[in-house]
Formats: C-alpha cells, sequence, structure tokens
C-alpha cells in the first residue's frame, strides 16, 4: 500500500471558484466556504511529496506542484552539460557553426509568424548543429555528393556556406539586399549575417530610394526592410537542406544554375504570401502595404559596379563561447542548484 506522505486541506469560497472560472462574483454574493482535500503519492514519478512544516495549508498545492517541474529540471543537468560540450567543441572547429551559435533563443525562435514551422525547426536544428547528416551507404570520408564538391567532407559549413550552389544564392540575395552586385568569391564578411540571421545594416544605394519614396516614414519601412532578410537567409538555409536530402534519397541532381533560380524564386513567393497574409488583415494592412513597396525594391535587378569591397558591418570578435552557449550554461547550473 502506497503511504500518503502529505494530506492537505484548503478552503475556498464559492466567489473564488467562479474568479477561477472566469466569472466575477455578483454583488452582495456571501463567501460560502468549502474544504478540498488533496492527496499526495510519493511513489508517483519517482519523487517525494512532501512539504516542510512552515508550508501553510492554503500554498501547499502550489508547493507540491513546483516539485515535479523542479525534479524534472535536476534530471536536465547531466544530459544537458553533454550537449553543451558538444555545441562548445563545434563552435570551436568552424566558425560558420560559432557564429550560428551567437544568438540567443529569444532571438532564435522570434519570427513573427513570416516563416513556417519546418522552416522554423529547420533553423533551429541549423544554429544547434543537429542537422543529421548520415545514411545508408554514405561514403566512408563523408565527402559531398555533388560532382562539383569531390573530395571536400560534408558539413553544416560547407553545405551551407562553401558548396558553390550556396555561394550563388548568397550572393544574389546580398546583391538585391545592396543593390549593388556582388561576386560568390567575395562574401567573407557577410558570413556572420548568413549564418544566424542577424540584420545587416542598409546600404546607401536602397537608404536613398527608400528616402526618395518615403521620406517621413524611413524608420517604418527600414523595418519592413530588415523582415525581408529574415525570411530570405531562413528560406535559404531550408532550401539548402531540402536540395541536399533530395540528392541523396531521391537522386535528383539539379545544376548550380536551376538551383539558385529555384530558391530564389523561393524567397519571393513566400515574400508575396507573407505581404499577402498582412493585407488581409485590418490591423497588419499597413505594414503589408510598406513590405509590398520594400519588396518592390528588392526585387530590381541591381546596378552599379561590384561592391566587393564594402563590407557589410564592422568586423566583430564574437564572443567565447558563443551566445546561445552562454544561455544554455546558466540554465543548466540552475538545474544543478534545485
Amino acid at each position: 500500500m502506497p503511504r500518503w506522505h502529505n494530506l492537505g486541506f484548503r478552503r475556498r469560497s464559492a466567489a473564488s471558484k467562479r474568479e477561477i472560472a472566469g466569472a466575477h462574483p455578483t454583488s452582495g454574493e456571501q463567501a460560502q466556504p468549502t474544504w478540498g482535500c488533496l492527496f499526495s503519492n510519493p511513489q508517483i514519478h519517482h519523487y517525494p511529496w512532501s512539504a516542510p512544516p512552515t508550508v501553510p495549508n492554503h500554498r501547499l498545492f502550489t508547493f507540491l506542484k513546483k516539485q515535479a517541474f523542479q525534479a524534472t529540471k535536476r534530471g536536465l543537468a547531466a544530459p544537458l552539460k553533454q550537449v553543451i560540450d558538444r555545441l562548445a567543441t563545434k563552435s570551436q572547429n568552424t566558425r560558420w557553426q560559432c557564429t550560428a551559435l551567437n544568438v540567443t533563443p529569444a532571438q532564435l525562435w522570434d519570427h513573427g509568424h513570416a516563416v513556417t514551422e519546418y522552416q522554423l525547426w529547420t533553423r533551429y536544428r541549423h544554429a544547434t548543429g543537429q542537422l543529421n547528416f548520415w545514411y545508408q551507404n554514405r561514403p566512408p570520408d563523408g565527402s559531398c555528393t555533388y560532382l562539383e564538391c569531390v573530395g571536400q567532407k560534408e558539413t553544416q559549413e560547407h553545405l551551407f556556406w562553401g558548396c558553390p550552389r550556396a555561394q550563388a544564392i548568397w550572393a544574389r540575395l546580398i546583391s538585391h539586399w545592396e543593390s549593388t552586385p556582388h561576386h560568390p568569391t567575395h562574401l567573407l564578411d557577410w558570413l556572420e549575417h548568413c549564418a544566424n540571421c542577424s540584420v545587416p545594416r542598409i546600404s546607401p544605394q536602397v537608404t536613398a530610394k527608400l528616402l526618395a519614396r518615403y521620406p517621413e516614414d524611413i524608420d517604418l519601412f527600414a523595418t519592413a526592410w530588415r523582415t525581408i532578410w529574415e525570411v530570405a537567409v531562413t528560406v535559404i538555409i531550408t532550401m539548402l537542406w531540402q536540395l541536399r536530402v533530395d540528392r541523396i534519397f531521391n537522386n535528383a541532381l539539379i545544376p548550380i544554375q536551376a538551383s539558385e533560380t529555384l530558391i530564389w524564386n523561393r524567397i519571393q513567393l513566400q515574400l508575396r504570401a507573407l505581404i499577402k497574409r498582412l493585407h488581409c488583415r485590418a490591423a497588419t494592412a499597413v505594414r503589408g502595404a510598406q513590405l509590398s513597396a520594400c519588396y518592390d525594391i528588392f526585387i530590381s535587378e541591381p546596378i552599379g559596379q561590384s561592391g566587393v569591397h564594402r563590407r557589410a558591418a564592422s568586423r566583430r570578435q564574437f564572443p567565447d563561447p558563443p551566445a546561445l552557449l552562454v544561455w544554455l550554461t546558466t540554465y543548466q547550473r540552475s538545474c544543478t542548484n534545485q
């Protein structure tokens, strides 16, 4: 027979019951005390249901409910430490992974409903280095399956940055973002913004266009312009992963130019869908109009001389460890203090 360590009683009035249910007490209602019984079993979920004598009866239920969360959190300490150690090792090996980890959980999950659930999942797995590259009959050396990448190991940094397909689409995105042509061989300064979706500064060419058309609302249109980068980077990372999966499991070989066009069309499709959704609601119709105006500038062909010598932003020294590792380490330490 299980032993009951605690038997708690709570007195609750009829008015308080109504408040919990979402209703307001009627005027002149007399509080009718009712008593409730709370049982706690130490064999449930394998943690003790116990409370010190200093806990009053009316707080016993809340105190016991917290024990389940605290016991689960303590159990996360050891597995989470292994995850942190693995991520720390990956971040020390490649700059791409270190940069991808340089985000906080709020930045990683805050998407403003502009991307799909699968894209958000891919972005999370990419940032934490959890995309599964293993498949049956994979080459022993783990080399990339694309013909242009013979002898190069297939890693996240190679697939999303070093591969010619990735370089081609990144160059096209940056060219339209800057309104200035960029060559794929001069993109190193943009790695930070491509790896963790951090928005680069708006180029003088784009700023001049926005000022010429919307001088009074430049800040609002600049916010809409930044949304384009976040959506485009998420689509690129997701599509590069999907093309890799199709290549391996469906034997679908798409040339570099065709893959670039496919990803670019998908970016435009998602931006148009986002604009249409914003237009459908009165509360977001103005945002939709602003994003639509920025979209027209974004898809226009870049003109002028190549901007290969202009840096996307000042080169920053990334914290060691990255921001996501700092957050995970802090949380892991709090688990051990439960």
